[in-house]
C-alpha cells in the first residue's frame, strides 16, 4: 500500500503536503480510501487493486444534529485558490465549473 497523498489535521485539509482548506468546522470528517477498505467485504483481487491506488482518493462527510431532507455545511475556507469541479445535473451529462468560492 502507498501512503496516503492527503493529511488532514489542525483544522487544514492538505495534498502533497499545499494546504487546500483552512478553518475547516469541527463536524467535517476526512477518511482516505484504504481506512474505508477496512474489513471489506469486496473480493480480495478488486481489493488489492484498489488499495493499490487508494492514496489518490478519499471522502469528506459532515455530521448534523438532526435528520433533514436539505443539508448544508461549511467544508473551510478555499483562499487564494482556483478550482475546478464537474457536476452531473443528469444521468447522462456532465458539465464543469470553474470558481474561487462555492457560494
Amino acid at each position: 500500500m502507498t501512503p496516503s497523498s492527503f493529511s488532514f489535521s489542525q483544522r487544514k485539509l492538505a495534498v502533497k503536503r499545499v494546504t487546500l482548506l483552512t478553518d475547516v468546522p469541527d463536524n467535517v470528517s476526512f477518511s482516505d480510501f484504504s481506512s474505508i477498505c477496512t474489513g471489506s467485504p469486496a473480493p480480495p483481487f478488486l481489493l488489492r487493486r484498489a488499495l493499490s491506488r487508494s492514496n489518490n482518493g478519499g471522502f469528506f462527510g459532515f455530521s448534523v444534529p438532526s435528520p433533514s431532507d436539505r443539508l448544508t455545511s461549511s467544508l473551510g475556507r478555499f483562499v487564494g485558490r482556483s478550482f475546478l469541479s464537474v457536476f452531473r445535473f443528469k444521468t447522462w451529462w456532465s458539465t464543469m465549473w470553474m470558481g474561487s468560492s462555492g457560494f
